[in-house]
C-alpha cells in the first residue's frame, strides 16, 4: 500500500486594498452611483411595464380566439368569425412584428392603462367592436330562459285574477 503525503497548509493574511472604503466615497461619486442606479431600475420598470403590457395585450387576443372557437361558436356566423379571425392573426403578427419594438406607451394605450392615446385605442376598439354582438347574443341567449319564466309566471298570475 503507498502512503498518501499529507499536504500542509498554512494561513496567510493577505492585505487587501481598495482606493475607497466603504462608507468613505466621495459625495460626488456616490451622487452619480444613485444618479446610475435611478436609471437603471427606471429602465427595467420600463422593460417590465412593456413585458406586461405587450403580454396582456397577446393574452386578449389569444382570449379572443379561443372564445370565438368554443364559447361563442353557437352564436357566430361564419363571416363574423372569420373576420375577428383575421384580426386576432393581424394583432399576432403585429405584436411579433412591428410591435416588438414598440414604446411602453404603445401597448398600454391598448389596454387603457396609461393616459396617452394612440393607434392601439385604434386596434382595441376594432376588436371590441366586432366582439361586443357576440356577447350581447350570448347574454341574451342565457337571460332568455330566465325572462320567460317570469313572463309566465306574471301572466298566469293575471289569467288567475281575470278568472277570480
Amino acid at each position: 500500500m503507498k502512503k498518501v503525503k499529507k499536504l500542509r497548509q498554512r494561513k496567510i493574511a493577505l492585505a487587501i486594498s481598495t482606493p475607497f472604503q466603504y462608507g468613505n466615497l466621495p459625495t460626488s461619486v456616490l451622487n452619480k452611483y444613485l444618479e446610475i442606479e435611478c436609471e437603471l431600475r427606471s429602465k427595467d420598470k420600463e422593460e417590465k411595464d412593456k413585458s406586461d403590457a405587450r403580454n396582456a395585450l397577446e393574452e386578449l387576443g389569444y382570449a379572443i380566439r379561443d372564445r370565438l372557437y368554443a364559447k361563442y361558436d353557437g352564436y357566430v356566423q361564419e363571416e363574423e368569425k372569420s373576420n375577428l379571425s383575421k384580426t386576432c392573426d393581424e394583432l399576432e403578427d403585429w405584436l411579433y412584428g412591428d410591435g416588438e419594438d414598440q414604446a411602453k406607451g404603445t401597448f398600454s394605450h391598448y389596454l387603457k392603462l396609461s393616459i396617452n392615446l394612440g393607434v392601439y385605442v385604434e386596434r382595441k376598439s376594432v376588436l371590441e367592436a366586432l366582439i361586443q354582438p357576440i356577447e350581447n347574443r350570448v347574454m341574451e341567449f342565457v337571460k332568455r330562459p330566465v325572462a320567460l319564466e317570469k313572463l309566465t309566471a306574471t301572466l298566469n298570475k293575471y289569467q288567475k285574477v281575470k278568472t277570480n
